[in-house]
């Protein structure tokens, strides 16, 4: 009967959301009667006299008030006591402090009444100490054995922490309460030798290197999680290398705003993201001096919806625009960044226009309307694969309609025409490449005639994050539990993301005075098999035991790897030690505007993609096409070259 009693008991304070009120409270004043009696029994004999008994009785009665007062005063009971914080604490050491200093002149004056024996100070001076120390004792009892149900019916994680800093010790402690895990941190990393050898909560504080290295290969660590934002892009990288090698998580605390905001919890650690991992410093760029630029100007950008387009507008209109333009094809993407801009820039006056750049009537429209006086043109296909199917479309996008605008902005007399290529149009190996290339120098080729509008040309590689690029495939494919494909085990691609691919632009606009083709030191090359595996560990997993890379072949049109310019260009220095000049012989104009007029017309024909792809080879003769059906065309040449 008292086993089945003892666990009843148990079930029901270990399911009991919090304790009653009134239990807290019942608690509390018995504890509180206990600190009194065990105070004058340790003060005075154990078999005190009837007199005594009496003053107990004249002194006590005041003093308990007193400081039940207190208590009912600061609602010390309301409290929920398995989350007893520092607050608490000092909430109960006023309680006990104040009561003692209001019950002094009552003493005083209790010991100066005729018929009442005194009784010593220190007593009081124990009792209230007790009564402290029974009610302290009691919360934190109670929120350490609700700790430890909790953490007994839950997982463990052997983690390592790399920064001792405050941002270090707030993760720790917020691991400790955290219900779902039981998290285990076998260290604190940190670069400071000041503070190696040290202990931070119990816990040692280790430098960073082979100290690492040991812990992890000593301790199953899974998870290490960065505290700190003062880590360099190459640290970073060599401790996600260290631990991709063992299979180790990599996580990091988000920005330092959350913190004083006091949102953080447990869910905001995130896996470190894949942009900090380019093995560079991010390329940022003062842009303080760019706000002449923009002042008043109004502004058209094309492919507002993508994921450039949609960049630069929101870049563009921190600026005080006289008017932003939003061109794109696409209804959902116009509305939804039409819809997000007025939200944030309620005063900027925003103009989107749903159309195609394919269509010069409505193109021309615009531009009589808006009298643009600076145009982005982000508007593009893009997709390799896609684009070796359609070269058709291909060429009537990305050539013709770039014609259009660039055609447009020299007729309407605007200020700076700034196009947004690719490093696939240096030696071009698919329909895509070639058509950029052939845009690149149309665009080129007006800034050798007679006009206000300078001509500019922004060219760089993989853009993370962006439509259709590598990172969000890899995420769909383990959020499907994979495989993850990749065509080639060697393929190196060069990768920049969205804010620097966009701040590059601008500052293009800047820089520009017409003819140029601006490009970025990008670093060193990604590969994309690697990227592969890291993004796997990423995700928990162990590279081809729990997920598989899969080998797939190069598709149509892929290059081995990516160039930035080629051997007949050379890259020129600027004031900006990552951004340089492409300089490269321009194509005679006449004789590009006549052969892009020849393709045009295989295009209204709707002549057949040989045809198509043969004229494009005549505009960009450096265009070979690989792992492509069109490469009969390249061995066609060769031999009648021969």
């Amino acid at each position: 009967m008292i086993v089945r009693i003892k666990r009843y008991l148990f079930l029901y304070f270990r399911n009991l959301p919090y304790l009653p009120i009134r239990l807290v409270l019942l608690v509390d004043y018995l504890f509180l009667l206990l600190a009194f009696a065990a105070g004058f029994l340790i003060i005075y004999p154990p078999v005190p006299d009837a007199q005594l008994l009496r003053s107990v009785a004249i002194y006590g009665v005041p003093f308990l008030l007193i400081l039940v007062g207190f208590m009912n005063w600061k609602k010390s009971f309301k409290g929920v006591i398995r989350h007893t914080t520092l607050q608490e604490v000092i909430q109960l050491t006023f309680i006990h402090f104040g009561s003692f200093l209001c019950f002094l002149p009552v003493y005083v004056i209790l010991s100066n009444l005729p018929g009442v024996e005194p009784l010593g100070i220190a007593a009081f001076v124990l009792c209230t100490a007790l009564s402290y120390s029974f009610l302290m004792a009691y919360r934190l009892l109670v929120k350490q054995l609700f700790w430890n149900n909790k953490i007994r019916r839950t997982r463990q994680m052997h983690v390592l922490l790399y920064g001792a800093g405050e941002i270090g010790i707030s993760v720790y402690q917020l691991l400790l309460k955290d219900f779902g895990t039981r998290y285990i941190n076998h260290g604190f990393i940190d670069d400071d030798p000041k503070k190696t050898g040290k202990y931070l909560m119990g816990v040692k504080i280790h430098s960073s290197g082979e100290a690492l290295l040991h812990l992890m290969d000593t301790y199953p660590i899974e998870e290490l999680i960065i505290c700190t934002g003062q880590l360099l892009p190459a640290q970073l990288e060599a401790v996600y290398e260290a631990c991709y090698a063992r299979n180790v998580r990599v996580k990091r605390t988000p920005d330092l705003r959350y913190w004083k905001e006091g949102q953080f919890n447990v869910s905001d650690i995130q896996q470190i993201k894949m942009e900090e991992l380019l093995g560079r410093e991010s390329i940022d760029i003062d842009q303080g001096h760019l706000s002449g630029e923009f002042d008043g100007e109004v502004v058209l950008v094309t492919g507002a919806g993508g994921s450039i387009g949609s960049e630069l507008c929101r870049q563009l209109a921190k600026y005080p625009l006289g008017k932003l333009v939003l061109l794109d094809q696409s209804e959902s993407a116009l509305y939804d960044i039409q819809q997000e801009l007025r939200s944030i820039f309620p005063d900027l006056q925003i103009v989107p226009v749903l159309g195609d750049i394919k269509r010069k009537r409505l193109l021309r429209a615009v531009f009589r309307r808006e009298t643009p006086k600076l145009v982005f043109h982000a508007a593009a296909y893009k997709h390799v694969p896609m684009l070796e199917n359609y070269p058709l479309q291909a060429i009537e996008n990305n050539v013709l309609g770039t014609r259009n605008l660039a055609d447009l902005s020299l007729l309407h007399g605007v200020h700076k025409f700034i196009m947004v290529s690719t490093d696939k149009a240096v030696n071009p190996s698919n329909v895509m490449g070639a058509t950029k290339r052939v845009a690149e120098k149309y665009v080129q080729s007006l800034s050798q005639q007679r006009g206000a509008t300078q001509f500019i040309t922004t060219r760089f590689g993989n853009v993370l994050g962006s439509n259709g690029s590598v990172i969000p495939l890899f995420r769909r494919q383990i959020e499907q539990g994979g495989p993850i494909t990749v065509t080639h085990r060697d393929m190196v691609r060069y990768f920049m993301t969205i804010p620097e691919a966009c701040r590059l632009v601008m500052e293009a606009c800047k820089m520009g005075h017409g003819g140029e083709i601006f490009v970025f030191d990008m670093g060193k090359p990604v590969n994309i098999y690697e990227l592969a595996e890291k993004m796997i560990v990423m995700a928990g997993k162990t590279p081809n035991v729990d997920m598989h890379v899969t080998i797939t072949g190069l598709r149509e049109g892929e290059k081995m790897y990516e160039e930035l310019h080629s051997d007949l260009e050379y890259a020129l220095p600027t004031h900006h030690p990552k951004i340089h000049i492409v300089s490269s012989e321009k194509a005679d104009a006449s004789w590009l505007a006549s052969e892009i007029r020849g393709l045009e017309g295989l295009c209204r024909k709707e002549a057949d993609e040989i045809a198509l792809v043969r004229q494009l080879k005549v505009l960009v003769p450096e265009f070979i096409s690989k792992a492509s059906r069109f490469s009969t065309l390249d061995r066609t040449s060769a031999v009648v070259k021969g």
